[in-house]
């Protein structure tokens, strides 16, 4: 059941603003030390503006795995608010749209079917693809690290907590769509309830 929905923390939109780190106000040609220095320039898109990425070279051949992971903490914990209930008692959760999307790319679940793995497995993973080049899956490196960073330090996960990876729910798609038409209605009752009290 959602309780609550955090819009402003999207996987597209946390890369957004962690890659324009460093760079210039409005600019789309946006260099990161979240990306691999030797990953050819990549793009996407968030909103309605296309992004093109290339990593920052540092020196060391590979991304600075601490710093980067640093900054992704600054940018997502500080759009976490309210901050959840911590969910630190718990043994297992399951995991949809964008977290199967994004974990099936270490190849440690079935592409279709989905898996479990513990939560430090989804730190190791970024840590593995932090040190190598990817031109097939570029913002891997950044894209584990959010999703360690939004389980463990936001909702206070253990790192040995079972996580479940699914695509489907009984059969059926569970997207992010659910919690932003959540969002949606959500903000509608909190509307009615100012205007109520203006009037």
């Amino acid at each position: 059941m959602f309780t609550i929905s955090y819009s402003d923390l999207g996987g597209r939109t946390v890369r957004k603003i962690v890659a324009s780190h460093g760079n210039p106000d409005g600019a789309t040609d946006l260099y990161t030390i979240c990306m691999h220095p030797n990953t050819k320039p990549s793009s996407f898109v968030s909103g309605t503006v296309a992004y093109n990425v290339h990593g920052l070279p540092n020196g060391n051949g590979t991304v600075d795995f601490d710093a980067c992971m640093k900054l992704i903490q600054e940018k997502t914990l500080g759009l976490l608010t309210p901050k959840p209930s911590p969910l630190k008692n718990e043994s297992e959760i399951y995991v949809f749209s964008a977290f199967f999307s994004v974990f099936k790319e270490t190849g440690l679940i079935d592409p279709i079917e989905g898996g479990q793995a513990i939560l430090s497995r989804i730190l190791s993973s970024a840590k593995k693809a932090c040190r190598v080049e990817d031109n097939k899956n570029p913002f891997l490196c950044h894209d584990l690290i959010y999703m360690y960073v939004l389980l463990h330090d936001g909702f206070e996960l253990k790192p040995e907590i079972k996580v479940n990876f699914l695509q489907k729910l009984k059969g059926h798609n569970v997207s992010w769509t659910l919690g932003f038409a959540y969002d949606l209605l959500a903000g509608l009752k909190r509307e009615k309830k100012f205007n109520r009290k203006e009037n």
